[in-house]
């Protein structure tokens, strides 16, 4: 049985208000608020979380381990960066990103892509929990380098 529209409206509002609240913030304190590529700062390049294995559904677009903090420069706009316009640049990225997590990962992140499970109203709850739990304890043991 499908979700009412109002129930699926309400799920996507909340997803997106994890990912807006929760999400990008713990990302950027588990990467120490550092592109991942070249180890910038954020205090001198601006820092964008980017997802691995796309964003197609709610549960790639929460999944921590689907995410990581690049530069603008590494994200979008350099010549060597995950959305590159030329093909050797998304090629060079893509070398470095099976080096940097490990191929059987980026396998696994596919795997979950395509038999992602639809999450309910509840699943985002319980989510929400576990990322406010680990904002907190992120927090606590370290220090905010914005």
């Amino acid at each position: 049985m499908q979700p009412s529209k109002k129930t699926r409206s309400k799920r996507k509002k909340f997803a997106k208000w994890i990912w807006d609240n929760q999400v990008k913030e713990i990302i950027h304190l588990q990467s120490d608020n550092k592109c991942e590529y070249c180890k910038a700062s954020i205090l001198t390049k601006q820092l964008h979380c980017h997802h691995i294995d796309g964003r197609q559904n709610m549960f790639m677009l929460l999944h921590l381990d689907n995410l990581m903090l690049l530069c603008a420069t590494h994200h979008t706009l350099g010549q060597v960066s995950a959305h590159s316009q030329s093909r050797s640049g998304r090629e060079e990225f893509d070398k470095w990103l099976i080096k940097h997590k490990r191929k059987e990962f980026i396998e696994e992140l596919k795997y979950l892509r395509n038999n992602s499970p639809k999450l309910t109203l509840q699943d985002l709850e319980d989510r929400y929990e576990e990322y406010k739990e680990l904002l907190n304890n992120l927090q606590t043991y370290e220090p905010n380098n914005y």
